[in-house]
């Protein structure tokens, strides 16, 4: 099969599934649970939870086993847009297209729907039927890389990266903990 035909398998299989469990969160309040699909069905390439099939894939893992995780990657990359778009970050009014989360829904829900996901993130794996050490290990690793010693890192050297923003050295460290430690 070829990598395309794999890409758009597996990005099938990730959109209905997150849509399905998105639409399984009866408990969030209607307004927030519209900021959040908003923002989680604005398009994109999806590539995180495609690579993590796809590395799965090729130890022989089945989809089934690390689609909470996809999840839980891509519901952090979405709080990451979310937050990333607010007015005291890029101040963006537009993301892919549509308005920015802030723009459609206000700066407060906003906040609240990103703060969400990024919640949502580790309750979708911690509420796996069988938690193992393995899956500890696999989000101990998640949080990290998307902390301080991760993607927020690579934000700050952004916003306050002076000098370093003028080199090849300082722009790869953002690229290294922004974007590709997710």
């Amino acid at each position: 099969m070829t990598f395309d035909k794999k890409y758009a398998e597996y990005l099938s299989y990730f959109n209905e599934s997150f849509d399905s469990y998105l639409n399984s969160l009866s408990t969030v309040p209607n307004n927030l649970l519209d900021a959040i699909k908003y923002s989680a069905n604005a398009g994109g390439k999806r590539i995180r939870p495609v690579l993590l099939f796809l590395a799965n894939d090729t130890l022989g893992g089945k989809k089934e086993e690390v689609l909470p995780f996809a999840i839980a990657i891509e519901c952090i990359h979405t709080y990451s847009l979310i937050h990333d778009d607010l007015p005291a970050i890029d101040n963006d009014d537009f993301r892919r297209g549509q308005l920015s989360n802030h723009k459609k829904f206000g700066e407060a829900m906003a906040i609240l729907a990103g703060d969400s996901l990024l919640n949502l993130a580790y309750e979708t794996v911690l509420n796996l039927p069988t938690f193992s050490t393995k899956h500890a290990k696999s989000l101990k690793l998640l949080a990290e890389y998307a902390g301080v010693g991760g993607m927020i890192k690579g934000q700050i050297l952004d916003l306050f990266g002076g000098e370093d923003l003028n080199n090849i050295d300082g722009i790869s460290q953002i690229l290294l903990n922004k974007t590709a430690k997710l």
